[in-house]
């Protein structure tokens, strides 16, 4: 049988009570070859979501607030071109009082 001095190192976990209620831990038996590739594995899987899965998912939020303001923005300047024809009456008007009562004035 090979010698696994990390399976000594972790013989410390055999003593606790709680696991001594799951039998199929001593039937395990792992090479230190699996035990570092799995270890591996397990660091770029979180590598791969540090880096890679949320930078894009908070671009993703970004993104849609940026469009939610940019919405919000072309929603007021539709509104104003709407009422666009209501503030040209209401200065014509105005002005057209302001030279009537400049017409009086120099009258």
């Amino acid at each position: 049988m090979k010698d696994r001095p990390f399976l000594k190192k972790l013989s410390f976990l055999r003593k606790w009570p709680g696991l001594k209620q799951w039998p199929f831990l001593d039937r395990l038996k792992f090479s230190q070859k699996k035990v570092l590739w799995g270890l591996v594995a397990i660091v770029l899987l979180i590598l791969l979501y540090a880096f890679g899965i949320l930078p894009l998912v908070e671009a993703k939020k970004k993104a849609e607030e940026e469009i939610l303001l940019k919405r919000r923005a072309l929603l007021k300047y539709e509104e104003y071109l709407g009422n666009r024809k209501v503030y040209e009456e209401e200065l014509d008007r105005t002005q057209k009082q302001y030279e009537v009562i400049e017409r009086r004035l120099l009258a």
